[in-house]
């Protein structure tokens, strides 16, 4: 329901997988993000961008690949550019990266389209609420994700 910007890839080799987790952490460093490598896996770590943003998750498996989602629609209009530009900006460490942006800045680049659909995304999820008593949303997970809607 809510604006999300999916993506997948394959990092060119291991040297870059490596590479674009330095850039990561280089990004969130001159930006003042709060950074976090796992401490479970060695190829991963996030950066989170604003307290209403899903964090950016970037976790290369055994075959160099990523794929996830940022959920933005609940930060400021701005913080989905700044992870779309984040994530283009990774782009040189990947083979193949396809980012999917379900607010449709990346195709438009128009930042009115942008507020359209995120526009949109905020009355159905309110309808949605109004509609299914005993429904709640936004909800903050421990996991660091934002949920539109939970019964």
């Amino acid at each position: 329901m809510g604006v999300t910007i999916h993506f997948t890839g394959k990092a060119k080799n291991a040297v870059c997988a490596k590479a674009a987790l330095e850039s990561l952490e280089a990004a969130a460093d001159a930006r003042g993000w709060v950074f976090q490598r796992s401490t479970r896996k060695k190829n991963a770590a996030r950066v989170l961008i604003h307290p209403k943003c899903d964090p950016v998750h970037i976790e290369f498996d055994s075959k160099l690949r990523i794929d996830d989602f940022v959920k933005t629609q609940f930060a400021p209009l701005n913080v989905h550019l700044v992870v779309l530009k984040l994530l283009e900006d990774l782009r040189p460490h990947f083979s193949s990266l396809t980012i999917e942006d379900e607010g449709g800045f990346l195709e438009s680049r128009s930042r009115a389209t942008l507020k359209k659909n995120r526009d949109a995304s905020t009355k159905a999820i309110k309808r949605f609420l109004k509609d299914h008593p005993g429904t709640q949303g936004p909800v903050f997970l421990p996991s660091g994700r934002w949920i539109d809607v939970i019964e």
